[in-house]
């Protein structure tokens, strides 16, 4: 469930259309270049997930599709996200 909280309530309580997901976890080591030009540039359109280096989701992505309908990305990992409202 804290992941659908998060999935959810920062989309209903943020203003802006775009925003950052990051999890206390997360550290840089350098300034997040890439972060902070998707952050400022509003042409560039779409979102951004972390890749994990292994599936997290604890079911696999052909359980998904047959008890769930729909296809999994793989490999997602919901610790730094940038992501468009819409």
């Amino acid at each position: 469930m804290p992941h659908g909280l998060k999935a959810f309530d920062i989309p209903y309580f943020c203003q802006s259309d775009r925003f950052l997901m990051i999890d206390p976890d997360v550290l840089f080591f350098a300034p997040p270049g890439e972060i902070l030009n998707w952050a400022e540039d509003s042409n560039t359109k779409g979102c951004w997930f972390n890749r994990d280096f292994q599936e997290p989701s604890p079911i696999s992505p052909a359980q998904a599709v047959t008890d769930l309908g729909v296809p999994l990305w793989p490999c997602v990992n919901t610790g730094l996200c940038l992501l468009e409202r819409q």
